[in-house]
Protein backbone atom coordinates (compact mmCIF):
# COMPACT_ATOMS: atom_id res chain seq x y z
CA UNK A 1 0.00 0.00 0.00
CA UNK A 2 1.39 3.37 -0.66
CA UNK A 3 2.36 5.73 2.48
CA UNK A 4 -0.35 8.22 3.37
CA UNK A 5 1.92 11.70 2.95
CA UNK A 6 1.91 13.74 5.80
CA UNK A 7 0.59 17.38 4.65
CA UNK A 8 1.37 20.41 6.90
CA UNK A 9 -1.02 23.52 6.62
CA UNK A 10 0.67 26.39 8.08
CA UNK A 11 -2.10 28.45 9.57
CA UNK A 12 -2.53 31.45 12.25
CA UNK A 13 -2.16 34.01 8.49
CA UNK A 14 -5.20 34.16 8.89
CA UNK A 15 -7.53 32.37 10.91
CA UNK A 16 -10.97 32.38 8.98
CA UNK A 17 -8.89 31.96 5.27
CA UNK A 18 -7.38 29.19 7.08
CA UNK A 19 -10.03 27.33 8.28
CA UNK A 20 -11.41 28.03 4.76
CA UNK A 21 -8.06 26.06 2.92
CA UNK A 22 -8.69 23.41 5.32
CA UNK A 23 -12.79 22.88 4.10
CA UNK A 24 -11.11 23.12 0.28
CA UNK A 25 -9.10 20.54 1.59
CA UNK A 26 -11.87 18.21 2.64
CA UNK A 27 -14.57 19.52 -0.17
CA UNK A 28 -11.70 18.12 -2.83
CA UNK A 29 -10.91 15.15 -0.60
CA UNK A 30 -13.87 14.15 -0.70
CA UNK A 31 -14.26 13.39 -4.27
CA UNK A 32 -11.48 10.33 -3.92
CA UNK A 33 -12.34 9.17 -0.79
CA UNK A 34 -14.47 6.17 -2.20
CA UNK A 35 -13.45 3.65 0.47
CA UNK A 36 -14.16 6.21 4.00
CA UNK A 37 -12.20 8.29 6.88
CA UNK A 38 -9.18 6.37 5.41
CA UNK A 39 -9.02 7.83 2.39
CA UNK A 40 -8.62 11.63 3.65
CA UNK A 41 -5.34 12.87 3.79
CA UNK A 42 -3.05 13.09 6.77
CA UNK A 43 -3.20 16.48 7.79
CA UNK A 44 -1.58 19.10 10.32
CA UNK A 45 -3.15 22.03 10.81
CA UNK A 46 -1.07 24.68 12.86
CA UNK A 47 -2.41 28.09 13.76
CA UNK A 48 0.70 30.45 14.65
CA UNK A 49 -0.66 33.70 16.30
CA UNK A 50 2.00 35.87 14.30
CA UNK A 51 1.64 39.24 13.87
CA UNK A 52 0.33 40.33 10.15
CA UNK A 53 2.33 41.91 7.56
CA UNK A 54 -0.52 43.35 5.34
CA UNK A 55 1.47 46.74 5.18
CA UNK A 56 3.76 47.36 7.91
CA UNK A 57 7.35 45.40 8.15
CA UNK A 58 7.83 46.50 11.93
CA UNK A 59 7.91 42.63 13.33
CA UNK A 60 9.08 40.83 9.87
CA UNK A 61 11.81 39.03 11.61
CA UNK A 62 9.79 38.50 14.77
CA UNK A 63 7.42 37.00 12.65
CA UNK A 64 9.63 34.99 9.68
CA UNK A 65 11.81 33.60 12.87
CA UNK A 66 8.39 32.23 14.83
CA UNK A 67 7.29 31.06 11.24
CA UNK A 68 10.99 29.19 10.54
CA UNK A 69 10.99 27.77 13.93
CA UNK A 70 7.19 26.03 13.53
CA UNK A 71 8.78 24.77 10.21
CA UNK A 72 11.86 23.18 11.92
CA UNK A 73 9.86 21.81 14.69
CA UNK A 74 6.85 20.27 12.14
CA UNK A 75 9.19 19.00 9.44
CA UNK A 76 10.94 16.82 12.57
CA UNK A 77 7.67 15.42 13.40
CA UNK A 78 7.47 13.87 9.59
CA UNK A 79 5.54 15.99 8.02
CA UNK A 80 6.70 15.66 3.97
CA UNK A 81 4.28 18.03 2.26
CA UNK A 82 3.66 22.00 3.23
CA UNK A 83 1.34 24.82 2.55
CA UNK A 84 1.38 28.01 3.96
CA UNK A 85 -2.07 29.54 3.44
CA UNK A 86 -0.98 33.31 3.29
CA UNK A 87 0.57 34.53 0.15
CA UNK A 88 1.93 37.62 2.05
CA UNK A 89 4.46 34.89 4.01
CA UNK A 90 5.30 33.52 0.55
CA UNK A 91 7.91 36.76 0.61
CA UNK A 92 9.90 35.15 3.00
CA UNK A 93 10.13 31.97 2.02
CA UNK A 94 13.76 31.89 1.35
CA UNK A 95 14.41 32.37 4.73
CA UNK A 96 12.27 29.45 6.25
CA UNK A 97 12.54 26.44 3.40
CA UNK A 98 15.43 25.49 1.67
CA UNK A 99 14.38 23.40 -1.39
CA UNK A 100 18.10 22.15 -2.09
CA UNK A 101 18.43 20.31 1.48
CA UNK A 102 14.84 19.66 2.43
CA UNK A 103 13.03 16.75 1.81
CA UNK A 104 9.67 18.45 2.38
CA UNK A 105 7.93 19.38 -0.74
CA UNK A 106 6.50 22.86 -0.22
CA UNK A 107 2.92 23.84 -2.06
CA UNK A 108 3.42 27.46 -3.53
CA UNK A 109 0.23 29.11 -4.06
CA UNK A 110 2.25 31.76 -6.37
CA UNK A 111 3.13 29.15 -8.63
CA UNK A 112 0.43 26.93 -8.50
CA UNK A 113 -1.96 30.34 -10.47
CA UNK A 114 0.71 31.63 -12.31
CA UNK A 115 0.98 27.97 -13.87
CA UNK A 116 -2.79 28.34 -13.92
CA UNK A 117 -3.37 31.53 -15.94
CA UNK A 118 -0.43 30.68 -18.43
CA UNK A 119 -2.54 27.18 -19.25
CA UNK A 120 -5.15 29.47 -19.93
CA UNK A 121 -3.48 31.52 -22.82
CA UNK A 122 -3.80 34.72 -20.35
CA UNK A 123 -1.07 37.65 -21.42
CA UNK A 124 -2.52 40.39 -19.15
CA UNK A 125 -3.49 39.11 -15.49
CA UNK A 126 -4.70 41.30 -12.81
CA UNK A 127 -3.40 41.22 -9.03
CA UNK A 128 -5.53 42.15 -6.23
CA UNK A 129 -3.18 41.39 -2.55
CA UNK A 130 -1.94 43.54 0.63
CA UNK A 131 -0.14 46.38 0.37
CA UNK A 132 3.62 44.45 0.93
CA UNK A 133 2.19 41.84 -1.61
CA UNK A 134 1.67 44.45 -4.55
CA UNK A 135 4.70 46.43 -3.90
CA UNK A 136 7.18 43.63 -3.19
CA UNK A 137 6.66 42.51 -7.01
CA UNK A 138 5.62 39.01 -5.76
CA UNK A 139 3.35 38.03 -7.94
CA UNK A 140 4.84 40.65 -11.05
CA UNK A 141 8.04 38.20 -11.36
CA UNK A 142 6.14 34.84 -11.20
CA UNK A 143 3.73 35.86 -13.90
CA UNK A 144 6.93 37.75 -16.09
CA UNK A 145 8.88 34.89 -15.71
CA UNK A 146 6.09 33.06 -17.97
CA UNK A 147 5.90 36.04 -20.33
CA UNK A 148 3.02 37.25 -18.71
CA UNK A 149 2.51 40.97 -17.88
CA UNK A 150 0.97 41.74 -14.65
CA UNK A 151 -1.58 44.39 -14.00
CA UNK A 152 -2.01 46.13 -10.44
CA UNK A 153 -3.86 49.05 -9.21
CA UNK A 154 -2.45 52.60 -10.28
CA UNK A 155 -4.34 54.35 -7.83
CA UNK A 156 -2.92 53.72 -4.42
CA UNK A 157 -5.56 55.39 -2.10
CA UNK A 158 -7.69 51.96 -3.90
CA UNK A 159 -5.16 49.89 -3.07
CA UNK A 160 -4.68 51.43 0.80
CA UNK A 161 -8.84 50.63 0.89
CA UNK A 162 -8.07 47.10 -0.19
CA UNK A 163 -5.43 46.60 2.64
CA UNK A 164 -7.94 48.02 5.57
CA UNK A 165 -11.00 45.58 3.63
CA UNK A 166 -8.51 42.66 4.36
CA UNK A 167 -7.66 43.62 7.83
CA UNK A 168 -11.29 44.02 8.59
CA UNK A 169 -11.59 40.66 7.19
CA UNK A 170 -8.59 39.18 9.43
CA UNK A 171 -10.31 40.72 12.41
CA UNK A 172 -13.52 39.06 12.01
CA UNK A 173 -15.47 42.05 11.04
CA UNK A 174 -18.43 42.04 8.25
CA UNK A 175 -17.99 44.23 5.51
CA UNK A 176 -20.48 47.19 4.82
CA UNK A 177 -22.28 47.82 1.38
CA UNK A 178 -19.25 50.60 1.09
CA UNK A 179 -16.07 47.90 1.64
CA UNK A 180 -18.28 45.65 -1.42
CA UNK A 181 -18.49 48.99 -3.53
CA UNK A 182 -14.69 49.40 -3.33
CA UNK A 183 -13.64 45.82 -3.82
CA UNK A 184 -15.96 46.28 -7.51
CA UNK A 185 -14.33 49.46 -7.80
CA UNK A 186 -11.61 47.87 -7.65
CA UNK A 187 -11.71 45.02 -10.54
CA UNK A 188 -13.09 48.01 -12.42
CA UNK A 189 -9.81 49.85 -12.43
CA UNK A 190 -7.66 46.24 -13.53
CA UNK A 191 -10.27 45.57 -16.24
CA UNK A 192 -9.70 49.40 -17.71
CA UNK A 193 -6.11 48.74 -17.66
CA UNK A 194 -6.66 45.64 -19.60
CA UNK A 195 -6.63 42.50 -17.38
CA UNK A 196 -7.86 39.79 -18.55
CA UNK A 197 -8.19 37.94 -15.53
CA UNK A 198 -7.70 38.45 -11.90
CA UNK A 199 -5.65 36.86 -9.65
CA UNK A 200 -6.82 37.46 -5.80
CA UNK A 201 -3.37 37.35 -4.03
CA UNK A 202 -4.53 37.37 -0.40
CA UNK A 203 -6.56 33.84 1.15
CA UNK A 204 -8.90 36.77 2.57
CA UNK A 205 -9.85 38.10 -0.93
CA UNK A 206 -12.05 35.41 -1.63
CA UNK A 207 -14.31 35.60 1.19
CA UNK A 208 -14.20 39.18 0.41
CA UNK A 209 -15.48 38.46 -3.36
CA UNK A 210 -17.60 35.97 -1.81
CA UNK A 211 -21.03 37.80 -3.04
CA UNK A 212 -19.38 39.75 -5.91
CA UNK A 213 -20.00 38.97 -9.65
CA UNK A 214 -16.82 39.83 -11.85
CA UNK A 215 -17.09 40.38 -15.77
CA UNK A 216 -13.34 38.83 -15.60
CA UNK A 217 -12.52 35.33 -14.21
CA UNK A 218 -11.37 36.03 -10.93
CA UNK A 219 -8.57 32.73 -9.66
CA UNK A 220 -8.08 31.63 -6.10
CA UNK A 221 -4.85 29.98 -5.51
CA UNK A 222 -6.03 28.10 -2.39
CA UNK A 223 -8.97 26.55 -4.94
CA UNK A 224 -5.97 26.01 -7.37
Amino acid sequence: MKPTPLIWILWGMWPYASLRAYRLFLEVSHQYAHGGNHDFPHLILDNIPVRELTESTESRDRTVAQVGTEYQRLKSSGANIFLMACNTMHLYLDEIYDPSSDFCTHISLIDTVSDHVLSKWYTRVGVLGTINTIKSHLYDQALRDRWITPVVLSDKIILQKINRIIQKLIAGYLLTPWDHDILIGALHELERNWAECIILGCTELPIAYENITSSLPLFDPLVL
